[in-house]
């Protein structure tokens, strides 16, 4: 009894650990994408092309990612693939306007891609991470908790 005492223990304090680093690193994140949107350089974006990938198993529907254009504010001529993607074909079209917000130090890198017509904020998987820290958090707590050791 004692050693299954000791395991929930040590497997709650991994878990608790892993949850404080996981959220840590996605708040972290989070505030990054915040500061970009308030203090990032606005420009409007093309879609210049729109990417098929197709389903990868059987059952799951294809994906179709668009592949957006701009010129950063110290000229230089930047493509990437957006951070989203849609399984409706028509839901993106080449010449389709986006706002992306970027960087002026990184703007190959350190971008945000939106919808023009949309408010600039955070999507729910930019939140993933701390969901799943919080996640691992709560089962820590209880393997703990389940021997009492709380």
């Amino acid at each position: 009894m004692a050693n299954l005492k000791a395991g929930s223990f040590t497997i709650g304090s991994i878990l608790l650990a892993v949850g404080i680093t996981v959220s840590f690193v996605g708040y972290q994140y989070i505030r990054g994408v915040y500061s970009l949107l308030e203090t990032g350089e606005r420009t409007q974006a093309k879609v210049v092309k729109v990417n098929y990938l197709p389903p990868s198993q059987q059952g799951n529907t294809a994906s179709y990612i668009p592949l957006v254009a701009w010129k950063s504010k110290a000229g230089k001529s930047i493509e990437v693939v957006a951070g989203f993607s849609s399984p409706d074909s028509s839901s993106y079209r080449v010449g389709d306007n986006f706002t992306v917000i970027y960087d002026l130090n990184a703007p190959e890198t350190e971008y945000y891609i939106i919808r023009s017509n949309s408010r600039p904020k955070p999507r729910f998987t930019d939140y993933i991470t701390i969901i799943i820290g919080v996640v691992c958090c709560l089962f820590g707590i209880l393997f703990i908790r389940k021997n009492g050791d709380i």
